[in-house]
């Protein structure tokens, strides 16, 4: 019998996720034209917080789908010619991500070391302007380790995971 496994994800992100500049060029009253640029940049990491379930495959393999929600905060300003900064908002873009993972356990004791990869999904909204990728990839290298909540004849076994993705 193969295992089924539900547990919650938590982690944090190590790129920026914002990160766009774009000018404009715009005529003032007195018909001279002016330059304006626009930057979006992410004011620091966020984390990601979610659930999971993984199927158990043969060969210390397993399959994982995940659903997980993870805000991405973004400062957009205005930048003029003859002004540093004009005008900064801060902002957020709420997204869900789904990736689906295929995993592979080295085999140890207690721990496991782990690497999985897949693609990935987003559902956005709130988009401030942006545009966020709907789909990407995802690759992890990390540790698990189960913790039994649970375990008696004729009742299913939960296990609690983490793991460290890069």
């Amino acid at each position: 019998m193969r295992r089924v496994s539900f547990g919650l994800v938590t982690g944090g992100s190590l790129t920026s996720d914002v990160g766009q500049e774009s000018s404009a060029i715009f005529a003032l009253p007195s018909g001279a034209l002016e330059t304006e640029q626009s930057r979006f940049f992410s004011t620091h990491k966020e984390y990601i917080v979610g659930a999971m379930v993984e199927f158990g495959l043969p060969w210390r393999m397993a399959l994982e789908m995940d659903g997980l929600y993870r805000p991405m905060n973004f400062t957009s300003a205005v930048v003029l010619p003859n002004d540093p900064l004009n005008s900064a908002s801060p902002n957020t873009i709420v997204t869900w991500e789904f990736p689906v993972l295929a995993k592979y356990k080295f085999p140890m004791h207690k721990a496991k070391l782990l690497i999985e990869a897949g693609p990935s999904f987003r559902s956005s909204g709130n988009l401030n302007g942006t545009a966020p990728s709907s789909y990407g990839g995802t690759f992890g290298l990390g540790v698990e380790a189960h913790v039994e909540i649970e375990d008696r004849p004729g009742n299913s076994i939960y296990a609690l995971g983490g793991r460290g993705l890069i």
